[in-house]
């Protein structure tokens, strides 16, 4: 294994054993001389790979909203301030002339936060960001309704994702995802 800023020889195992186990998902490593079951394996690291670079935007997003300077973020990620300003700048937003209109809503938890998106989605916001104790909404002309689903499985995603709803990103065992609502009356 190679050193990781901040991460540990074991942790970095730990996270290459856990995508393993989830991109196996109920296949035998011996099984994957299987035709079949070596596609299913080809589309779940796929959409590993998707996920992972959805979630490494949102903590690079995470991570400017701390005040973190895009050095210390190319640092980690072992590019240079530039590529790392360049590659991520238009995700984080923030660095974006005229910005769509964000707010930060503060002491959010995990037993309130549906309950305050729920409030928010009514007076016409919805969720583009989250943090620690943190939700991060925007202004919107057409309502959105919000889930936040618990050890979402690939399938589940990929079936939530045909019905419209989009990943706003995950944290720990959650995926929280948003769907814009059909227009009354139709």
């Amino acid at each position: 294994m190679s050193a990781v800023p901040g991460l540990s020889d074991t942790d970095l195992l730990a996270i290459r054993d856990a995508v393993t186990q989830a991109c196996l998902h109920g296949t035998d490593r011996q099984q994957l001389e299987d035709p079949e079951a070596a596609l299913r394996m080809v589309a779940a690291t796929d959409a590993a790979t998707r996920h992972a670079s959805r979630l490494r935007g949102d903590a690079v997003a995470s991570a400017r909203h701390f005040g973190h300077s895009w050095a210390a973020i190319g640092s980690v990620l072992g590019v240079s301030k530039q590529a790392a300003q360049q590659r991520f700048s238009a995700t984080v937003g923030a660095d974006a002339p005229h910005a769509p209109q964000q707010r930060v809503i503060r002491r959010v938890t995990a037993v309130n936060e549906m309950a305050v998106l729920r409030r928010e989605q009514a007076e016409g916001w919805h969720l583009v960001g989250f943090g620690v104790g943190k939700l991060v909404v925007e202004r919107s002309e057409h309502p959105w309704e919000h889930e936040r689903l618990t050890f979402a499985s690939h399938s589940l995603l990929r079936t939530m994702e045909e019905g419209g709803w989009r990943i706003v990103g995950t944290w720990g065992w959650w995926t929280y995802m948003k769907r814009p609502l059909a227009p009354a009356g139709g």
